[in-house]
Parts: structure tokens; sequence; C-alpha cells
């Protein structure tokens, strides 16, 4: 199941959320039960005003967009 959040509801949830940092999420070979190399998204750290704390979100992505350390982001149809 997915729910999609609206802007309002994020803010309501988290506060303004910060860039904290990021780590790949490698691709799982179920055959020969590994990881592989092959990068399929990225896991972002944002930190949450609201929450004290941080939220990790998956960006399906490979490649992180340029954003700087600490900078206020906003999410566009979270899911």
């Amino acid at each position: 199941m997915q729910i999609t959040l609206t802007k309002e509801q994020v803010k309501e949830a988290f506060g303004e959320l910060r860039f904290m940092g990021a780590d790949n999420c490698y691709r799982y070979d179920k055959d020969n039960k590994k990881k592989t190399e092959e990068v399929e998204a990225l896991k972002l750290h944002l930190g949450s005003m609201k929450l004290g704390n941080s939220v990790d979100i998956r960006l399906e992505a490979t490649e992180l967009p340029k954003i700087e350390p600490y900078a206020v982001v906003e999410l566009e149809e979270p899911v």
C-alpha cells in the first residue's frame, strides 16, 4: 500500500527538513543471496526540526542531486 502526502501533511508531520547526508541502496541478488555493486536508489538522511531526530527517505535515483549540507529541503510528491 502506498500513501501520498501533501506538502502540508509533510510540514505538519516533520516540520522543517534539512539535508544531513546520503547512502547508496544496492540491488540485492536473491539467487546468490548477496548485495550487488549496482546502485538502485539513494537513502537520504533528513533532520526533522519537529521530531528532533533524523528521518531516512528513499529517493528513486542513483545520483545525488546537488544539495548543500544542512540545506532546507522540500519533498515533492512523497509516497
